[in-house]
């Protein structure tokens, strides 16, 4: 099992008692340093500084104990922003008939970026119901990255 996947399994009931909602996450090399970036969310209300220093301060010791990640690291803790990045099949789902910016690995009738509102996410692909009212289709391989779009 990956080290976020892991994380992922120690952090979510943790979340849940802070009344949070695990959003992400993610374990990555950013320079010389390790990056264990946990996301957060809530249902109601906006993620605040207290809700990501309650968080980290349950997880750490935690992750201390377990010492299942063989490096030094540096845990973060944050909300995912009002341009969320889309990455999993639930956060997918979670925003069908909202508004999402998708970027694609490479131009497709001379654009890279494209807003609309995701309209469907079957198996790997995603379909956005452009605002120029055409729809384009496109698979998780060839976008750069979705992320959602609130304004």
């Amino acid at each position: 099992m990956s080290v976020a996947k892991r994380v992922e399994v120690l952090a979510q009931p943790l979340a849940e008692q802070l009344g949070l909602v695990l959003w992400d996450v993610r374990f990555f090399k950013e320079g010389t340093d390790w990056i264990l970036l946990v996301t957060v969310d809530k249902n109601e209300g906006s993620v605040n500084l207290s809700d990501c220093e309650n968080l980290s301060r349950a997880i750490d010791p935690i992750l201390d104990q377990e010492d299942f990640i063989d490096h030094g690291y540096r845990l973060q803790v944050s909300s995912p922003g009002l341009e969320r990045k889309l990455r999993t099949p639930a956060h997918f789902q979670a925003y069908i008939d909202e508004r999402v910016i998708v970027r694609l690995q490479k131009s497709f009738e001379g654009q890279k970026e494209y807003r609309g509102t995701l309209a469907s996410f079957e198996g790997d692909t995603l379909t956005i119901n452009l605002d120029d009212v055409r729809s384009l289709s496109c698979t998780l391989k060839e976008c750069a990255w979705v992320k959602a779009d609130d304004f």
